[in-house]
């Protein structure tokens, strides 16, 4: 039954999917995470979600997931994630990554740089794989199917060939208020989410789950060590948060941090000193370092250094989509929200100087 739903039954709906939900693989686990990626790096003006997803935008976003847990586990190797054997999407990236950069630790962007033609296949090939498989199965309780989050924009399942034609416009529609219901859960959804994937793999894989959670959603799965000399070189050796100078060991931070959107992108990346890192932790930071963060995005001084790197290392750089995630995230924080300033110091958030620091990047 497709309806309308409030955000208390939503949020309960979510959690019987993640508590009931049969998951014979962790595909539905990366549908989730995927939607809640997509619905950030495509909101509006306002931080409102957009009414439909393309599902070659949520192939990517499934494929950036799943793309660290090609690397090897400890001694166990690549980690099962099928009840029976392996996920075929893993398969695919896996084959696809060692023929392309052949590190682990290098970021998806790299792949794609070094062979644009087959990475837009390997998307396509994921989407197909998505399309075929938990698209239509994610929001299966028991043997009944009761859409609350989606429906799918086919009336009849599109052919294996038909998607993985370059011109393929596959959609998901979103059902009133759900992807407004997704962001604003998100800061709880991905964290469950990921705990249950934890859990599942370790089955999967016959192994107690500790250490598991980092190695698969830690922020130190992709080596930020090609880009963080020309990131202290841009920010002259000072902490981009206290502004001092850093001498000797120095620590990149994602500015918008990894519990709550996954973005490597040069433009989330800011030189810091190890003991400011520490301190900000996940924490979103206040409307200063906002402030100072945006300008990076609009002011062209800043912006082309930042640029220049990202085409010498061939690293991710989309600030459209930082900026849109940023406003996803800032712009539903509810009033009195801590923000992190320096140390221990949190403020409460002002909306009115949250909303100055994102109109500079609208």
């Amino acid at each position: 039954m497709n309806r309308a739903t409030g955000f208390e039954e939503f949020v309960q709906r979510l959690l019987q999917l993640l508590d009931e939900g049969r998951f014979v693989a962790t595909y539905k686990f990366a549908v989730l995470l995927g939607l809640l990626d997509v619905l950030s790096e495509h909101a509006g003006p306002h931080g409102e979600a957009p009414s439909t997803i393309a599902t070659r935008d949520l192939a990517r976003a499934v494929l950036n997931i799943y793309w660290p847990h090609t690397r090897p586990f400890e001694e166990i190797g690549t980690l099962r994630q099928n009840q029976s054997g392996q996920a075929e999407i893993l398969s695919l990236i896996a084959h696809f990554r060692e023929h392309t950069v052949g590190d682990s630790t290098a970021p998806p962007s790299q792949a794609r740089l070094a062979q644009p033609e087959g990475f837009d296949v390997l998307v396509r090939d994921v989407e197909w794989k998505l399309i075929e498989m938990p698209l239509g199965r994610l929001q299966r309780i028991g043997n009944e199917d009761e859409p609350f989050i989606y429906t799918l924009g086919w009336d009849q399942p599109p052919t294996q060939g038909a998607v993985k034609t370059p011109g393929f416009q596959g959609t998901l529609r979103l059902l009133p208020r759900a992807g407004d219901y997704l962001l604003r859960s998100a800061a709880l959804l991905r964290p469950l989410v990921q705990r249950s994937w934890t859990l599942t793999v370790a089955r999967f894989n016959g192994m107690q789950e500790a250490k598991l959670e980092d190695f698969l959603f830690g922020a130190r799965r992709i080596s930020l060590l090609p880009v963080a000399p020309g990131l202290r070189d841009i920010a002259s050796a000072r902490c981009f948060y206290c502004r001092k100078p850093v001498q000797g060991q120095a620590a990149i931070d994602h500015f918008i941090p990894w519990t709550r959107h996954i973005d490597n992108s040069i433009e989330n990346l800011v030189f810091a000193h190890p003991r400011c890192n520490s301190y900000k932790s996940a924490y979103l930071a206040a409307e200063q370092h906002l402030q100072r963060w945006s300008s990076r995005m609009t002011d062209p001084k800043l912006l082309a250094p930042l640029r220049d790197l990202a085409d010498e290392k061939r690293w991710e750089t989309h600030p459209e989509t930082t900026q849109a995630v940023a406003r996803s995230i800032y712009l539903r924080l509810p009033t009195g929200y801590k923000l992190w300033q320096l140390e221990r110091d949190f403020t409460p958030l002002d909306r009115n100087r949250v909303l100055e620091a994102l109109a500079a990047i609208n």
